[in-house]
């Protein structure tokens, strides 16, 4: 008891922070305010309509379901502390809600990335291995994917209130999150389980899905180029019932290839979103860990470190929105409560193959 007691009493006597000008304070807090409101709204339009719509109700969309939450509890838990801490100066509640912040942070966060690196193994055979896919990929193994995605950062979560590492106030973060310079052990493992290895599979997932798209258009030029010689050296009576029975079967081929590969460039630019907001967090990380508290980043850096890493929180579902046609249609006829002319029928970027339970009505 007495050695929990100094460990808050030592928290409290270093919540002191760099103290931003007035109109800084307003300004961030602003942002803050506009990040949470577009996070709770766009997630929450997400999940609504994969809920509301059995067209986009495929094996991809639970994986996409699963980020959006961790994204909403992102923003709802998370983005209220950063406010608070911004307006006051300090950490302005006790040490177990410091500790509870810190939790939500260190689980949601790294339950987005584990979702999104397990959406690029679910990709990667998807198209590297058409024919197998719904033979590898169960829903059994959907849902233990899942599980995985929130039971080791909850492993890891736990583990500060255990002994194994502290959650602190970082000052110039505005944030309460695992200190990384108490136990570099703790630190270490959660970085190569938590972002080194999800990064490393995601895109040795993705090279190789772009290598099979690449191999594609080659066939298809090739093909296309074979079909145009045979119509020009064949008499057109002998030739068109064959040329069309061909035609169409590489058409539908490269029907599905295209939808599959446009889904896996529009999940790579989410990852490549997410690293791009918590890349700064992780510079922050390496250096208060390794540098024996000596880290010289200016404290702006850390603000705005926070506010990247707060608005990943929002990015996803814009992205689907701008990206996915079937998802933006969706948006679209939730928020205008009405329904749209030609439905969603059309063949989600997120699908996997489902080719003959697609209608063939929508357009593009």
């Amino acid at each position: 008891m007495n050695a929990s007691d100094s460990v808050e009493d030592l928290f409290l006597n270093n919540t002191t922070t760099f103290r931003l000008q007035t109109g800084a304070v307003v300004f961030q807090s602003l942002i803050i305010i506009l990040i949470v409101f577009g996070s709770l709204c766009g997630n929450s339009l997400t999940l609504i309509a994969i809920w509301k719509y059995r067209t986009l109700q495929n094996k991809t969309s639970a994986f996409v379901a699963n980020l959006a939450v961790a994204d909403l509890l992102t923003c709802v838990i998370t983005g209220p502390f950063i406010l608070s801490s911004t307006i006051t100066g300090d950490w302005p509640f006790s040490y177990p809600m410091c500790q509870f912040q810190g939790f939500c942070t260190l689980v949601f966060c790294a339950t987005s990335i584990n979702t999104l690196m397990f959406v690029a193994i679910d990709r990667y055979v998807a198209i590297t291995d058409p024919l197998h896919y719904h033979i590898r990929v169960t829903k059994t193994l959907i849902l233990l994917f899942l599980t995985l995605a929130w039971l080791q950062p909850a492993i890891f979560g736990f583990s500060p209130l255990l002994g194994w590492g502290q959650y602190v106030y970082i000052p110039d973060e505005y944030i309460c999150s695992c200190g990384w310079n108490v136990q570099i052990s703790l630190t270490i493992t959660i970085i190569v389980l938590n972002l080194a290895l999800p990064t490393f599979v995601t895109i040795f997932c993705y090279w190789h899905i772009f290598k099979v798209a690449r191999e594609h258009s080659r066939k298809v030029a090739a093909i296309t180029i074979g079909l145009s010689t045979d119509r020009k050296s064949t008499p057109q009576s002998q030739s068109q019932p064959q040329s069309q029975c061909k035609t169409s079967r590489h058409d539908d081929s490269s029907r599905r290839r295209r939808t599959e590969t446009k889904g896996a460039k529009i999940l790579l630019i989410v990852i490549g979103t997410f690293l791009f907001c918590w890349i700064p967090h992780t510079i922050t990380i390496f250096c208060i860990a390794f540098t024996d508290n000596t880290c010289n980043l200016p404290p702006i850096y850390g603000s705005a470190s926070t506010l990247l890493a707060l608005m990943n929180s929002a990015c996803n579902p814009v992205l689907y929105g701008i990206l996915n046609r079937q998802m933006r249609m969706a948006y679209i006829n939730i928020v205008c409560q009405r329904r749209l002319e030609h439905g969603l029928s059309v063949t989600s970027e997120f699908s996997h193959g489902n080719h003959g339970e697609s209608s063939s009505q929508g357009t593009r």
